[in-house]
């Protein structure tokens, strides 16, 4: 075998190579069983308001920390002290904002 005729076997061999990884990556997906849920309500900030809801605030989790005793929804405020410095509480939508100063 020439050396041309070697490094044409070997560039020959890469896309066998690589259909064999991914096949094998392919099964070893088909053997685990895990489920994904897009509708779980402790999906974070992707999930409705309405679906986190709570009795306190051990119950949540950022992006809404705190939980509204009214609504029991997972909020992102209830009070100033619960926003970083140059924020406010948004009574609105209970959120954290930016003072415009």
């Amino acid at each position: 075998m020439t050396r041309g005729a070697a490094v044409s076997a070997r560039a020959d061999a890469w896309p066998t190579m690589a259909l064999v990884i991914a096949t094998a990556a392919a099964l070893g997906l088909l053997g685990c069983r895990v489920t994904l849920r897009f509708d779980d309500p402790e999906a974070g900030a992707d999930a409705r308001r309405a679906e986190l809801s709570c009795a306190s605030d051990q119950e949540c989790a950022s992006p809404l920390p705190r939980c509204d005793p009214t609504t029991g929804t997972c909020v992102g405020c209830l009070a100033k002290s619960d926003c970083g410095a140059n924020q406010f509480c948004d009574p609105d939508d209970s959120s954290c904002r930016a003072l415009n100063l």
